[in-house]
């Protein structure tokens, strides 16, 4: 699935090796086996097994565990999340173990010998 942003940009793309479309009740697309979401904007991808598309609520949501990736940082979730079809904006139903990844010469303190904060 390829999507566009009001400019005519292509900002997300969705690829899985298995999907279907559920009509009724609502308009819902499952994708499952290697679900990746890109936002090729914001530069996070998104990985899990099971993805739903609704379509109508302009969301994607799984209940399975999700790993989202940005330049900063890695980002588990156990129990799923939820996002704008465009993966704009998410929330994870929990976190753990969050993995931080820092450009050192942002964070360079002339008065400290660390040049990375603390993960917490």
């Amino acid at each position: 699935v390829e999507m566009y942003n009001d400019s005519l940009v292509l900002e997300t793309t969705i690829f899985a090796k298995y999907a279907i479309h559920h009509m009724k009740p609502d308009e819902i697309w499952m994708a499952t086996d290697s679900v990746v979401v890109h936002n090729l904007v914001k530069g996070q991808s998104l990985y899990t097994d099971t993805l739903y598309w609704d379509i109508e609520r302009k969301e994607i949501y799984t209940d399975s565990y999700v790993k989202v990736v940005t330049p900063d940082m890695i980002m588990p979730g156990e129990h799923g999340m939820r996002s704008d079809e465009q993966f704009r904006d998410y929330e994870f139903r929990t976190v753990r173990n969050s993995e931080l990844f820092y450009d050192n010469n942002k964070f360079k303190n002339s008065d400290t010998t660390s040049t990375a904060p603390q993960e917490q």
